[in-house]
């Protein structure tokens, strides 16, 4: 994906910059993956919710708060459908948002929290297979509900190292590079969420 992005980078009429504009092939492709990393994780937490098993009734919950900040991210980044709609912006938001839009990680003190925690789950995704070495993790039956499996963890390193690098408070040349590290890390959540729903139904099966 990133050798992709270099390439469109470097085609002509900014096409790399065309993609990466609001409802466009990027942020669609975004959208797309947070929504069906939502409608998975509902489904992980309903079936941790039928278990009598005490520790999956709370990675029920754990499930069902991940599937909700996917939706609220999905919603974030078409701007809660605000260019569907024909919605206008509010006075407010126009003078706070950097994008003049509806949503909320576009405020300037929101901006900056959200690159932390980006810098937090991006480190967190690229190295927590390492955890996997300890026994003591290896006997959690449900540590493989929460570590990121090490074919997955490419896709958060982009976002950990942009992020770090690229703080809301330093002016660089590389923003249209922010939407391609998100879609990475959406891409590695999503693939997160959805091995751990193969994992989860075929362990169920097999009980049944």
């Amino acid at each position: 994906i990133i050798f992709s992005g270099v390439l469109a980078s470097f085609w002509p009429n900014d096409f790399f910059i065309q993609i990466n504009k609001e409802d466009h092939l990027v942020e669609n492709t975004q959208f797309s993956l947070l929504l069906l990393g939502t409608i998975f994780s509902f489904a992980i937490s309903f079936i941790f919710l039928k278990s009598k098993v005490r520790y999956e009734k709370y990675l029920s919950i754990f499930y069902l708060i991940i599937g909700l900040g996917l939706l609220f991210l999905a919603g974030e980044e078409i701007s809660w459908g605000q260019r569907i709609f024909g919605i206008v912006t509010p006075q407010y938001l126009i003078n706070q948002n950097s994008q003049g839009e509806i949503n909320v990680h576009n405020l300037g003190i929101v901006s900056r929290f959200t690159n932390l925690i980006y810098i937090f789950i991006g480190f967190y995704g690229s190295v927590s297979f390492l955890l996997n070495k300890f026994k003591e993790i290896q006997n959690l039956r449900f540590s493989k509900y929460f570590i990121i499996p090490w074919y997955l963890s490419t896709f958060f390193f982009p976002i950990f190292i942009y992020n770090l690098l690229f703080p809301p408070t330093i002016s660089h040349s590389l923003g249209e590079w922010s939407d391609m590290t998100e879609l990475l890390f959406y891409g590695g959540v999503f693939g997160f969420i959805f091995s751990n729903f193969i994992l989860l139904r075929n362990q169920k099966r097999l009980s049944i």
